[in-house]
């Protein structure tokens, strides 16, 4: 299935994903933007608390996954999957670093897993990753 759609990537071997709740046509561009609901921005404020300058807020960011079943779990509506092609920068995190700092009560401890997160590591605590993309923009390519 994943390789039908490499034709669509000029510079990357990773093929991503993007889920909504609407059908949108191929063409269309998505845009990150302030789109969170209460529970996310709870979710992701410790997280914010230590980001580098030079990374996307979650607030900017359109989220995408490289694995298709993995959509849902990263917390995005997968009534429509999409194939989408970034159009800026991409980052990636593993968002299971989320998981593991709600269940942390040292600020130290916080720290290195949200900077952890913010360079892209692996989670060590759960050993699961739940790799995600962000951008600020990406064109949809295809539906699923």
């Amino acid at each position: 299935m994943i390789k039908k759609f490499h034709k669509y990537f000029e510079s990357s071997d990773t093929v991503y994903y993007h889920g909504s709740k609407i059908e949108l046509p191929v063409g269309t561009i998505l845009e990150g933007g302030d789109r969170y609901n209460e529970s996310q921005e709870n979710s992701f404020s410790q997280i914010e608390k230590y980001r580098p300058e030079d990374k996307l807020s979650h607030r900017q960011s359109l989220f995408m996954c490289d694995d298709p079943d993995k959509i849902s779990e990263a917390g995005v509506n997968d009534d429509y999957l999409f194939v989408v092609s970034p159009t800026g920068n991409v980052n990636k995190h593993d968002l299971s670093w989320v998981t593991s700092i709600a269940e942390v009560q040292d600020e130290h401890k916080i720290k290195i897993m949200a900077e952890n997160f913010w360079r892209g590591k692996p989670n060590t605590v759960i050993n699961d990753p739940l790799w995600v993309y962000t951008t600020t923009e990406a064109k949809i390519v295809a539906q699923e």
